[in-house]
């Protein structure tokens, strides 16, 4: 099937479809449209979908969201207000409280080979990554849109 073809009502939908399905129900409710009830209610039943017109069902009611033109910029990701990088922020927290209990578990046993160094490391790398913009939400290796096998939807 191509990029410009419909799929027939009846055709099993794949994950990538129902979260691109979810992805435009939850910009709906940002931009004021639906409640956050109907978010809720829409989000469960995008997600219990099999098929195509299951999902057409869904979305029939919302606004069509607006194309750009060929060669204009791609509007960007929303994100929540004053979010530089909300990946990072979630994890600075536990990150830092853990690893301050583990330094005071080793300080109460006796202080000897520093091993809290290694969950610091390595927890650290994995912030140190989600802050420069290393992960993005819902990334799984692959472009999405894309399933596995490199082609839309498969």
């Amino acid at each position: 099937m191509g990029w410009g073809e419909r799929p027939q009502a009846d055709l099993r939908a794949s994950d990538v479809d129902r979260d691109r399905v979810a992805d435009r129900v939850r910009q709906q409710c940002a931009e004021g449209h639906i409640t956050l009830d109907e978010l809720s209610e829409m989000l469960a039943r995008t997600y219990a979908s099999r098929t195509y017109g299951e999902l057409d069902e869904i979305v029939r009611n919302l606004p069509v969201p607006v194309r750009t033109a060929p060669g204009a910029p791609a509007p960007s990701e929303p994100r929540l207000p004053g979010d530089g990088s909300l990946w990072w922020r979630i994890g600075l927290g536990p990150y830092l409280v853990i690893n301050a209990m583990l330094i005071v578990i080793w300080a109460l046993t006796g202080a000897g080979y520093f091993w809290p160094i290694w969950p610091i490391l390595g927890w650290g790398a994995g912030l140190a990554l989600a802050a420069v913009g290393g992960h993005k939400p819902g990334g799984h290796g692959h472009h999405r849109g894309q399933g596995r096998s490199g082609r839309p939807g498969g």
